[in-house]
């Protein structure tokens, strides 16, 4: 069983429980209905000032209204279809990308940066190609980003080999979306190289995507003259997408920003599962305390 808070804004009221102990009485009247409640000189240990924060806690937690459930179930996606094709050749294995940890591979830095993402990808589904001297499709379209996470955790540069099959990742990628229905396809291109490998070229690819109406955002990452700009902005361009470079960690974690912004993803609301309001107990708690409370001011 695990809990949550369907309005959990509310939640930021509990910064003024400290005014029952501390506010002098003109600040009171800016924020309590009924500054007569309070005295003007009471122990922070009075019972009466106990009573009246622990009954505003429990109006304040009422009105966020905690659920008790078993599990969220994800509603039907209308957010867009994106694959990520990750460039994994040697090259990638190289550090110094990241200025911070020039320890960390450029491909790790890499990974670390689109699980950020993942997590402003409120309603989209996403799959993930994996090429170097041969591409393949490593997640399928999902929604479930937590497996998609431990998957490219578990992989390394090299793991497709040494070359760059640019034509390939790309065709994985578009073959993933093929599968799809969404009517908005994205491919996220990363890449370190040049195309020296690969049975279908970048070229070939560009058409299938084109055909399925495939958008392509391409991300060449290094320094100029590293990787094949010329090409990356021809792919781009010729699907209307757009270009960018990273010359290190920073540079492609704004190009990750640019790219939630052009793409941007609708916010979901989760949908649980034997979903069970609480708010009605700490009501009920709140009106007991605050019987409470009178009757002690009636006998004071």
């Amino acid at each position: 069983m695990q809990f949550d808070f369907e309005y959990p804004y509310f939640l930021y009221l509990t910064i003024f429980i400290p005014c029952f102990f501390v506010c002098a009485k003109d600040s009171i009247s800016i924020y309590f209905a009924k500054p007569q409640w309070f005295k003007t000189r009471l122990s922070m240990f009075s019972m009466d000032l106990i009573l009246l924060s622990l009954i505003y806690l429990f109006l304040v937690i009422s009105m966020a209204s905690p659920i008790s459930y078993k599990s969220i179930l994800s509603h039907n996606k209308s957010g867009r279809d994106i694959v990520i094709a990750i460039d994994s050749s040697g090259s990638m294995v190289e550090n110094g990308f990241n200025k911070n940890n020039k320890l960390i591979s450029k491909y790790d830095v890499v990974i670390n940066i689109i699980d950020k993402f993942l997590d402003t990808r409120n309603n989209d589904n996403i799959g993930v190609s994996i090429f170097g001297t041969f591409a393949f499709v490593a997640s399928s379209i999902t929604y479930d980003f937590d497996i998609l996470r431990q998957m490219l955790h578990n992989t390394s540069a090299n793991i497709a080999g040494q070359n760059t099959a640019i034509g390939e990742g790309l065709k994985v990628a578009i073959d993933i979306l093929k599968q799809t229905k969404s009517k908005s396809k994205v491919i996220i291109l990363l890449t370190d190289g040049y195309h020296n490998s690969g049975t279908i070229s970048p070229q070939e690819a560009v058409i299938y995507a084109q055909e399925e109406n495939i958008k392509i955002y391409t991300v060449g990452i290094g320094k100029d003259g590293t990787y094949d700009k010329k090409l990356l902005d021809t792919i781009s361009h010729n699907t209307n997408g757009k270009s960018f470079s990273a010359t290190n960690a920073k540079n492609l974690e704004n190009v990750f920003k640019e790219l939630d912004k052009l793409e941007p993803s609708k916010i979901k609301s989760p949908l649980y599962l034997d979903k069970t309001r609480l708010y009605i107990y700490f009501l009920f708690i709140s009106i007991i305390l605050l019987y409470i409370y009178f009757y002690r001011k009636n006998y004071d």
